[in-house]
């Protein structure tokens, strides 16, 4: 279908775009993919569930691993949301409007929501329904919380260069450094993956990783970690010293000889 044109790429990729541009390529990366071993992935997916799955789980879990574990998981503890009518997924269920379904084994549900709430400072709703002859009180958020609310996460300080933070609501799905690795300015730190897309987080200066606040490796355990914008996941110090010898960075202030070569410094 040929490349988009490069305000597509400026766009994405900002003051980097010329450099996308010249990298780009016509070579798939689904070539160099290697193969999926489909006995050890389901071998994988039963240890996880502590059963062996039902064919739909297992050809969901190799579209999406993450996202088939939490709809798996979700499932067993609350049934099967696809029994409910289309229309309560796409308007919602009015206060005293009863909607009928049955539940996986064919067997027949009433639920009607009986009262829901104003929503308080935190977003939060307390909705009171019935489900067959049983009365129920949750809270459900549906709403962005409003006010001075406190938050739960080391913010970034923007005018700070040594602080990298997440730049949207996401999840972390791949942390490439740890502390005490020396970066570069322009090198990939993170990526968040950000409504199905991924978000590569770059070191804005050269220095060195001191703190890493979450981490996650998606390609071995297929979890991600919920960020919140201007969360602070990366912290930077000023670049360490060089031995002027092997020309490797030396990462203590207190060491006398080079760590790589023994040089004395």
């Amino acid at each position: 279908m040929g490349f988009p044109p490069d305000w597509v790429y400026e766009s994405a990729f900002g003051p980097e775009y010329r450099r996308a541009v010249a990298n780009r390529t016509e070579d798939s990366p689904l070539v160099a993919l290697p193969d999926i071993e489909l006995d050890k992935e389901h071998e994988s997916l039963s240890q996880r569930l502590n059963r062996p799955p039902t064919d739909e789980e297992f050809v969901m879990y190799l579209n999406h691993p993450g996202d088939a574990l939490k709809t798996i998981e979700f499932r067993s503890k609350y049934g099967d949301p696809n029994n409910l009518p289309l229309d309560v997924w796409f308007e919602g269920l009015l206060p005293g409007v009863d909607v009928h379904f049955a539940d996986g084994n064919g067997k027949p549900h009433l639920m009607t929501i009986l009262h829901i709430a104003r929503p308080d400072s935190q977003g939060m709703s307390v909705v009171r329904y019935v489900l067959d002859s049983e009365y129920v009180t949750i809270q459900v958020k549906v709403a962005e919380a409003v006010g001075a609310v406190g938050t739960d996460f080391e913010p970034a300080d923007p005018k700070n260069p040594y602080h990298v933070a997440s730049p949207s609501n996401g999840d972390l799905w791949i942390m490439y450094v740890n502390p005490g690795k020396v970066v570069k300015a322009g090198e990939e730190l993170f990526n968040i993956s950000i409504m199905k897309q991924e978000k590569a987080v770059l070191s804005p200066v050269d220095g060195i990783v001191k703190r890493v606040l979450k981490f996650a490796n998606y390609q071995d355990d297929k979890k991600m970690v919920p960020v919140k914008e201007g969360e602070m996941l990366v912290e930077l110090g000023p670049v360490p010293r060089t031995c002027l010898t092997c020309k490797n960075p030396v990462t203590g202030d207190d060491y006398a000889f080079c760590p790589s070569c023994g040089q004395k410094l």
